[in-house]
């Protein structure tokens, strides 16, 4: 097992214009661990934006801060998936998700 855990999956969460993690983001966690252990990858420079996803659910949170460009997702996704090599990959259904994959 790797340090993080039995079927990691890699969920990108998305923060939203005021700083918090999108209404997504609840959702995308606890789908993951239905399948196994949601690692959430979430890109702000709000520690307490990380915490809130381990509050959700998130049982490790690679935190990435940047200022949330496209590119700097694709980035930290890239990055956040050859340090984990999850099971699967979950993204919000939206622009910016659906972008990013």
């Amino acid at each position: 097992m790797s340090e993080f855990g039995g079927n990691p999956i890699l969920v990108l969460l998305e923060v939203d214009a005021g700083g918090s993690l999108s209404s997504s983001a609840a959702g995308l966690l606890g789908g993951a661990s239905e399948v196994g252990t949601p690692i959430a990858l979430v890109m702000s420079q709000d520690a307490a934006v990380a915490r809130s996803a381990g509050d959700m659910g998130a049982a490790i949170v690679l935190q990435v801060k940047g200022s949330g460009s496209l590119e700097e997702l694709v980035d930290a996704l890239d990055a956040a998936y050859h340090r984990v090599s999850p099971e699967a990959v979950m993204v919000t259904n939206s622009i910016n998700g659906r972008d990013v994959a």
